[in-house]
């Protein structure tokens, strides 16, 4: 979606699975998200979204080039974020405040240090990646700032990601999506 979104506002049209000759753009929707990556590489399609570290792999393997981030070229876009059932959160505010303090940890370790001191930190969770290759994907997402300094869900970016959502079908646009009673920001204050 947020794709689609970068190329409308760049004046492309659109088609998905090629139903529209004239459009700039044909984007596949018939292959499955963890597979796409796979299609690219067997030269079944000219551009990929990939999550690091898969794009920088695919360059590394000289199979393909980064050629920019939808993350930078979309602005701030609201993608991780913890979601529960209200009882849930009612009912173990202490756990989920020591888990909002741990992302801020991590958060604030990574961009407050340099490259070589975040990969020890990295590594085990990327054992099929080189130290070369985690250096890359952590200087190509501190060159976009995708890791937040405040942590935080504004109405601003809330009111972005629906837009986005709405503008590529998945929810009616006549449907109203209230910001207050969907998010909370108490665990980070």
């Amino acid at each position: 979606m947020t794709l689609e979104h970068v190329l409308k506002k760049n004046g492309l049209t659109i088609t998905q699975n090629g139903k529209d000759k004239n459009a700039d753009v044909n984007i596949r929707v018939d292959v499955s998200f963890d597979a796409t990556s796979g299609v690219f590489v067997a030269g079944e399609s000219d551009y990929v979204t990939a999550f690091e570290p898969t794009a920088s792999q695919i360059q590394a393997s000289n199979k393909g080039y980064i050629v920019s981030s939808i993350g930078k070229d979309s602005g701030v876009v609201p993608y991780t974020c913890f979601s529960s059932v209200k009882s849930y959160f009612e009912n173990n505010k202490d756990k989920l405040k020591k888990f909002t303090s741990a992302i801020k940890k991590g958060l604030d370790y990574i961009n407050n240090n340099d490259t070589s001191k975040v990969i020890e930190y990295l590594k085990p969770s990327f054992t099929s990646s080189n130290e070369n290759e985690i250096a890359s994907v952590i200087n190509n997402y501190k060159s976009i700032e995708a890791w937040p300094i405040k942590l935080g869900f504004t109405k601003e970016n809330f009111t972005k990601l629906i837009d986005i959502v709405k503008e590529a079908g998945e929810l009616d646009n006549n449907i109203s999506v209230p910001y207050d009673k969907l998010v909370t920001n108490e665990m980070i204050n």
